[in-house]
């Protein structure tokens, strides 16, 4: 048993070690866009599935012997193959014959389809050997034992394997182990090898109908898609904090881990009991728009959502473990368990931004529900037996909620439309309240929150007004129309983080509008951008990152601007004079250019730009590929000799000065660096003005007149020998984390 445990518990490790290791080697190649990462996970998801498919298949087709063999056999050729990774001739090709959306996936594949496709094999096939070996033994704390090895391999790769190793040096280590998975795989195989499938068959009658197939493929499906659902809605609607995608998965994983343990310490009583508050609860935060709560932590909101994303998981996990097959049709239940996962991934990852472009993350709202009708025993559990429907009055009172929500909207409208307050109460909080007795029967408790639902996105709730919401691969963005006491404005948003502003009352003496958010002519790229022009007299300049266009009010007449933007979303309200109009008053000629930054630049003749601003993000973070000492090589390349670069390095819970320091210290010649930072300075929702944090760069400091002069309010940015310099094989940023008041 601890053989097989130690073996079933290394490959779960090697499994999700994988996914991020091969994923970070491929990035400085393929790009940073959400697409690349999109296309490496469902990769992954679609070899986990072909895995199960082999161990589950695979003896029914081949015979148990023969099976047993082409297995170690496949192992032996994968580890052949070792260390995983693109290899040079991969490296130099991409991107010249097919399109990324066909060669990422195949360099996927190319790189760790084989050793990924056995290790995802090997859980399955264990527990189905364990079977073999000792028949009366219970295998499901071997799916613990996997799900605990994925947890583990999830925790160290941000606090141990990234932080200490680069990436080469952590696939070699990663090769290391799959070379002693593979030597219990064998000596695991030695002991089943005369062991016959028949005796296990001859003690099962057990017959799977195709209704408990399809129930187990649901309740993968739904924690599956609420996870995603949850990570993304924390990431970028409420605290992008790094790293922050681990805590869900974790939670994700444990869920499996208790809820296929052999001493349950939550009784599906308990979970039955806890689900539909915990449903109306989000419900509630969701619908009413709540990504903050005034005077509380700000990591209060996201530990209610986690909190009830586990008790979500465990209740959706606990009755797939309570209903299980018998250990002859374990790996057939593992595969359609890998099923319902996969689905929520393509789910949520392909379909949902498809789906729901123009309303926002409706996935989320919609796996709540579809958690209610997941777990159909939960009524039985808590012995409610509903009275059958009586009279009129009892087969209306589901409706209830919708009559509430349509007779307090229009009343509210009517007496006090700007009480953001009284529209939730009227909209949410009644509605609500009344649904709760629902809770006996989850179809009518669906159906009343689809209702509240409903009513919610037809009923406004005050404050600033959404004129335009639009969700691709790179996420949502969203064009809002406020009112400050200069004037109505349009803002940018994507997630809670502003990506630009203008007022749309005021304009300069020329008739143009003033650049608003960090662009501001006082704060630092303003003065920079001014000193600049004094220096030289028409600049070449780039711009990695669009935006609203707001840079582009610095732009003179007869100088070259180029804006690279990865997402076209961005491209076409930028453009768009009804939502912003920076481009169309910029007094120079410019282009866009579509695509990742780190493919896009190469097209720029080297040594054709004076100046190149860094100013590209998502959500709250600056792409790590965009921050490398390789990629601020190929950004030196493209600049003349003693050209400036200038990085907008404003973020809440990282501190990327020494990222800078560091890499202007290691180009050849270093460079002089200087930093900004006027966050004291901005004035928030008042002026529409943003503090931000600027460091800038050159190697020829002199030619930029006083920028570079302590006088000029700029200070000097030194190496950091505390933080490695970052590179495409090495960019860990735990060492950079802080909390938001720093």
């Amino acid at each position: 048993m601890p053989l097989f445990a130690a073996c079933i518990f290394g490959s779960a490790c090697l499994l999700f070690l994988m996914q991020p290791l091969v994923g970070k080697l491929l990035l400085p190649l393929a790009g940073g866009t959400p697409a690349v990462w999109n296309s490496c996970m469902l990769c992954f998801q679609a070899m986990l599935l072909a895995g199960y498919a082999w161990a589950h298949f695979g003896s029914r087709l081949l015979g148990h012997r023969l099976h047993l063999a082409a297995h170690l056999l496949l192992v032996v050729v994968a580890a052949s193959v070792l260390p995983v990774g693109p290899n040079e001739t991969a490296a130099e090709t991409f991107g010249r014959s097919l399109p990324p959306i066909v060669e990422i996936p195949w360099l996927v594949l190319q790189s760790a389809g084989l050793p990924f496709f056995v290790l995802s094999a090997t859980s399955p096939l264990l527990s189905r050997w364990l079977t073999l070996r000792y028949p009366d033994r219970d295998p499901w704390p071997m799916y613990a034992a996997s799900n605990a090895g994925s947890l583990v391999a999830l925790l160290a790769w941000p606090l141990v394997v990234e932080p200490l190793l680069p990436l080469r040096e952590s696939a070699y280590l990663h090769a290391l182990g799959f070379l002693l998975v593979a030597g219990l795989l064998f000596a695991c195989g030695s002991l089943v090898w005369n062991r016959r499938p028949e005796a296990l068959a001859s003690i099962d009658t057990e017959t799977i109908p195709a209704r408990r197939k399809a129930l187990w493929v649901l309740l993968a499906f739904v924690p599956s898609s609420l996870l995603l659902s949850v990570t993304t809605h924390l990431s970028t609607d409420i605290a992008p904090i790094p790293l922050l995608w681990i805590v869900p998965l974790g939670l994700y994983l444990l869920s499996l881990i208790a809820a296929f343990a052999r001493r349950q310490l939550l009784s599906r009583e308990r979970l039955g009991r806890l689900l539909p508050p915990v449903v109306l609860i989000l419900m509630l935060l969701l619908l009413s728009g709540s990504n903050d709560l005034a005077g509380l932590p700000v990591l209060v909101l996201p530990a209610i959502h986690l909190g009830a994303f586990y008790v979500l998981a465990r209740a959706l996990h606990g009755e797939l473990a309570h209903r299980k097959p018998t250990a002859s049709h374990l790996t057939e239940f593992y595969l359609w368990v890998a099923v319902g996962g996969v689905l929520g991934g393509v789910f949520n990852g392909l379909l949902a931004p498809l789906m729901f472009s123009g309303v926002g993350f409706a996935e989320y709202p919609l796996g709540l529900l579809l958690a209610l009708l997941a777990c159909p025993g939960y009524r039985q559990l808590m012995r409610l037996e509903p009275e059958p429907a009586r009279g009129f009055v009892r087969r209306m009172y589901p409706l209830l909620p919708l009559f509430a929500t349509i007779a307090g909207s229009m009343v509210v409208a009517a007496l006090a439309p700007d009480d953001r307050i009284l529209r939730l109460a009227a909209t949410l909080g009644i509605p609500l309240v009344l649904a709760y007795p629902l809770v006996d029967s989850p179809p009518r408790l669906a159906a009343s929150l689809s209702l509240v639902a409903l009513m919610t996105s037809l009923a406004p709730m005050g404050g600033d007004a959404v004129v335009l919401r639009e969700r691709n691969y790179f996420g949502e963005v969203r064009v809002v129309e406020g009112k400050n006491p200069q004037g109505r404005y349009h803002r940018l948003m994507h997630g809670t983080t502003i990506h630009g502003q203008q007022s749309l009352d005021t304009t300069d003496s020329e008739g143009r509008h003033l650049p608003l958010t960090y662009y501001h002519t006082s704060g630092p790229i303003g003065r920079l951008l001014i000193e600049a022009g004094k220096a030289k007299p028409r600049l070449r300049v780039a711009a990695i990152g669009l935006g609203t266009g707001s840079l582009a009010y610095y732009a003179r007449a007869g100088e070259e601007w180029s804006f690279l933007e990865i997402d076209p979303a961005i491209v076409r309200i930028a453009r768009d004079p009804a939502y912003f109009a920076y481009l169309q008053e910029c007094r120079a000629e410019v282009t866009t250019i579509a695509g990742d930054a780190r493919q896009t630049i190469r097209t720029i003749e080297d040594g054709s730009l004076d100046l190149l601003i860094l100013d590209a993000f998502s959500s709250d973070a600056i792409p790590t590929h965009l921050l490398t000492a390789e990629a601020f090589q190929l950004y030196i390349d493209k600049l003349e000799p003693g050209g400036l670069i200038a990085v907008h390095i404003s973020n809440r819970w990282l501190d990327l000065a020494p990222v800078l320091g560091n890499v202007a210290a290691a180009i050849d010649p270093p460079a002089t660096a200087i930093v900004m930072d006027d966050r004291s300075r901005g004035r928030g929702d008042d002026t529409g003005i943003q503090g931000s944090i600027w460091a800038a760069m050159s190697t020829r400091p002199e030619t930029w007149g006083r920028l570079f002069e302590r006088r000029s309010g700029w200070d000097p940015l030194e190496a950091d020998r505390r933080v490695r310099i970052w590179t495409d094989s090495y960019s860990p940023i735990g060492p950079l984390l802080r909390s938001p008041g720093d």
